[in-house]
């Protein structure tokens, strides 16, 4: 890689890092799956493939640093787990309804796009969110949750759903 390629990548990485406020672990992980773009393997696939290895890792740190809790109620642990990534309040919603939960994330203050952070160039999706809330909500609830709704734009909004896999007619 030449300095210029790398001064370039720096300069839209300052930018992406201000307008959106970002962190250093949603940088690192919208980063990593970027890069995933480039060696042509990033598919919505392969991000659920990550997610089954990463977000019990995940949170397992944020239950031991007292991030998530099981005296919380589930969605109130969901909103510190992604406080913890960065994102402020009204940038990203969870609403329980029957047996599921819908997820909505204010698309241009994603922390952890894999698009407009990590710079992936792809068609379609590659987005974590629903995997990270389906995995997170069947370790706090001990009940496995699956991603319904695979994440869609809508407006200025990307939404998806997760619903408990006994409704999906999986056996937990």
């Amino acid at each position: 890689m030449k300095l210029e390629e790398l001064r370039k990548l720096f300069d839209e990485a300052r930018e992406v890092v201000k307008e959106r406020e970002v962190n250093l672990p949603a940088v690192t992980m919208a980063s990593l799956l970027g890069s995933l773009y480039e060696l042509g393997i990033l598919t919505q696939g392969t991000v659920g493939v990550l997610a089954r290895r990463f977000v019990p890792k995940v949170c397992a740190y944020m239950y031991e640093k007292g991030v998530v809790s099981p005296q919380k109620d589930a969605l109130e642990n969901l909103y510190s787990a992604f406080k913890e990534y960065g994102f402020k309040e009204g940038e990203v919603k969870f609403e329980r309804k029957d047996g599921e939960v819908e997820i909505e994330v204010v698309t241009g203050r994603c922390k952890v796009c894999p698009k407009g952070i990590g710079g992936a160039e792809i068609k379609g999706v590659a987005c974590p969110v629903p995997y990270f809330v389906a995995y997170c909500l069947s370790l706090m609830t001990n009940k496995l949750w699956k991603p319904k709704e695979m994440t869609r734009k809508e407006g200025d909004k990307c939404k998806a759903s997760v619903e408990a896999a006994e409704r999906a007619g999986v056996a937990a």
